[in-house]
């Protein structure tokens, strides 16, 4: 027999889905900010650690890198005398959340992982 509340019933709960998947995805959604640190701020601190080879990628601890990223995507304040490693999971966080833009050495690792990948 039909009964009009499971109709109703079922469009409630698909709405409430809908609603949080939205707000999980606005939460995990980075915000500009004008105060994040700029590519040209960072650079001095990172100096000529930028990792830009496929081979410097392989020698950094992949942890640190794992940590830099996660706090990265959460904090924009410029870490101070952290690794190699943790510094381009930072930094990585920071392009993909487009508090900056990526640097020439992020575009050199990129195009020489693409392009060992053909």
């Amino acid at each position: 027999m039909y009964n009009p509340d499971d109709g109703v019933r079922s469009c409630v709960q698909e709405k409430m889905t809908k609603e949080k998947t939205q707000n999980a995805a606005n939460k995990m959604r980075c915000r500009m900010d004008k105060n994040a640190p700029t590519l040209e701020t960072v650079k001095p601190i990172v100096g000529k650690g930028e990792i830009d080879t496929i081979e410097k990628l392989y020698a950094l601890n992949q942890d640190e890198i794992v940590q830099g990223y996660r706090e990265g995507w959460r904090n924009r304040d410029i870490p101070i005398g952290k690794s190699a490693s943790y510094m381009h999971g930072w930094l990585n966080a920071q392009v993909d959340c487009r508090y900056m833009e990526s640097s020439e050495a992020q575009r050199k690792l990129a195009h020489d992982i693409v392009s060992r990948a053909l």
